[in-house]
């Protein structure tokens, strides 16, 4: 692998190191700027995160259900637990939603043939 080469004092990268791949990311510089400042998701995995998220939500409701009212510690817990749960679950199917509904401005990637 290449490492990036500064000449003298102007700390400039060399041309032709623009194209080595980074040992960190593995991508190039022209890659690095080139690519989507959005991430892909898989939908799959989206959707294993929301129904996991659902199940976690659920147990956590339950178990604020079995807490006795003296038990305000766990129950601080556990509602603060609650909580994040339903932020990452509306995180994710706003990201869902996006995958599903693509952009005026961009085609379908399923219509392409």
């Amino acid at each position: 692998m290449q490492e990036a080469k500064f000449s003298g004092s102007s700390d400039e990268v060399r041309s032709e190191d623009k194209w080595s791949v980074s040992g960190i990311t593995g991508m190039t510089l022209v890659e690095k700027r080139t690519r989507s400042r959005t991430p892909h998701i898989e939908p799959d995995l989206l959707d294993q995160g929301i129904a996991q998220l659902r199940l976690e939500i659920q147990i956590l409701n339950d178990w604020l259900a079995s807490l006795e009212a003296g038990e305000t510690e766990p129950r601080r817990s556990y509602e603060d637990m609650l909580r994040s749960r339903h932020e990452m679950l509306v995180s994710l199917e706003q990201q869902r939603a996006r995958i599903l509904t693509p952009a005026p401005d961009q085609p379908d990637e399923t219509s392409r043939s």
